[in-house]
């Protein structure tokens, strides 16, 4: 009980250690500071005037952009997206070709459902339709998972 005890405040005391200095490296900047690559894909995607928060972490060195709309979109340090969340649903040209092709060929988008959120990694991608499923991409735009 008294191991217990002492991994549980210990615990404690180190979140309350780092939890600042985490949030620290946080900052808001403005969006002429983004990196060209990020600006272009806002200006061919987005309105930049419904920007209403450029958030920089420089830990991650990762940028979010956030709108009125409650879209998201996070930067990586040279300006590519590596998410994009649109509740309303993504843009067209945003996710590639063959994966919208993919989806549309195989049902995924009948009856009103629509991609609402991408991410991108060395591993992939991983797309999320506004019924939930998530579906799972490698490199190459092949199905890897499907989560329901």
């Amino acid at each position: 009980m008294k191991r217990l005890l002492t991994t549980t405040l210990l615990s404690i005391v180190m979140l309350l250690i780092c939890a600042p200095g985490a949030a620290a490296s946080d900052r808001a900047i403005a969006y002429h500071d983004l990196p060209l690559r990020a600006q272009s894909f806002v200006k061919k995607y987005f309105n930049p005037h419904k920007v209403v928060l450029v958030k920089e972490d420089r830990g991650f060195r990762d940028t979010d952009v956030k709108f009125t709309d409650g879209s998201e979109i996070e930067f990586n340090g040279r300006g590519e997206w590596t998410e994009v969340k649109c509740p309303k649903g993504l843009k067209n040209g945003i996710i590639p070709v063959q994966i919208m092709n993919f989806m549309k060929h195989r049902g995924y988008l009948k009856h009103g459902v629509k991609p609402v959120k991408i991410e991108y990694s060395r591993k992939g991608y991983e797309v999320k339709l506004s019924n939930g499923t998530e579906l799972e991409f490698d490199n190459r735009f092949n199905l890897v998972d499907v989560d329901h």
